[in-house]
């Protein structure tokens, strides 16, 4: 068990510049490579602690990056059966857009400021995804996000001293690794779940994949804690709606990540190393009273399935 993750559970946070424009080339080529090595790391993790059954699903599932611009979406990941024929494809613009999560969350973590911003701030980045969407529709100019150090009222000083601290980068290399696992565990669970045998999905079904991906992220050594943060944003575009707000076919985003949390907790209160190591450094009670605190505040605007 990764139990770093878990470290971050009550200062999880997350900034964002996502283009609302399609990036230069040199940005795309980029992100595309980070993206691929960060999915085959994770696939390295997960595909041992799968049955012979699984594996053989995996092998035959084109797991992919989109960087064609004529398709430049933010909306995230798609898995897809027609026939023989499976997928799971990452757009660019999600995953740029995760990736500015991820370093936040990290950036976050280190100036120790509190969870409930988070929360706040993938609210008002998400509508600003669905406005810009509603201003391309109508042909009018789309504007660009504003940057984490900008909401969160860092100076400009203070964000580079974060960013250049030597922890800045572990931090970063793990909540990416945790948010992958979670998400692309997500997905595979469609898959090894039959839910894309059927042509709709349901309610139930989605609540299925996010225990499956739950369970694949945990037996591959990540934790869904290190992931939630991204994960809500993952869940509100796949389902295209605030993060509150539920559909027939989805449960409501905030619902779904406060249900990572939870069973990433309970996943580590069963791990005595991380159990000794945070009572050794005097950190257990306010973890878990930090752990209350976050459910209790990320349930207040709506009711969960």
């Amino acid at each position: 068990m990764k139990w770093r993750a878990a470290l971050l559970i009550y200062i999880c946070f997350f900034c964002a510049n996502v283009y609302a424009e399609v990036p230069p080339d040199y940005l795309l080529s980029q992100y595309k490579r980070a993206a691929e090595r960060t999915i085959a790391t994770v696939l390295q993790d997960i595909r041992p602690t799968l049955s012979r059954q699984e594996q053989k699903l995996l092998d035959d599932i084109e797991i992919l990056v989109d960087n064609e611009k004529a398709t430049w979406d933010v909306y995230g990941v798609h898995a897809s059966r027609k026939g023989n024929e499976r997928r799971i494809v990452f757009t660019l613009g999600f995953i740029i857009a995760v990736d500015q999560i991820d370093q936040a969350v990290a950036v976050n973590h280190l100036a120790g400021r509190q969870p409930n911003e988070v929360i706040y701030f993938i609210r008002d980045y998400v509508e600003a995804i669905r406005e810009n969407i509603r201003r391309k529709r109508r042909g009018e100019q789309t504007q660009d996000f504003p940057a984490f150090s900008q909401h969160a009222g860092y100076t400009e000083e203070k964000y580079n001293k974060i960013i250049g601290d030597p922890n800045f980068k572990v931090a970063h290399n793990q909540i990416k690794l945790d948010s992958f696992a979670l998400i692309l565990g997500h997905e595979l669970g469609h898959h090894f779940l039959g839910h894309l045998d059927n042509s709709s999905s349901s309610l139930e079904e989605e609540l299925e994949a996010d225990t499956e991906g739950a369970r694949i992220s945990m037996e591959s050594g990540h934790n869904p804690i290190g992931g939630w943060t991204p994960f809500l944003l993952f869940a509100a575009l796949e389902n295209d709606t605030g993060i509150y707000n539920g559909s027939d076919t989805h449960p409501p985003p905030i619902c779904r990540a406060t249900e990572m949390i939870q069973i990433g907790a309970e996943e580590l209160e069963n791990d005595p190393g991380f159990i000794n190591f945070m009572e050794q450094s005097g950190q257990l009670d306010k973890w878990r009273a930090s752990i209350s605190e976050l459910e209790s505040f990320a349930l207040t605007e709506t009711e969960c399935p």
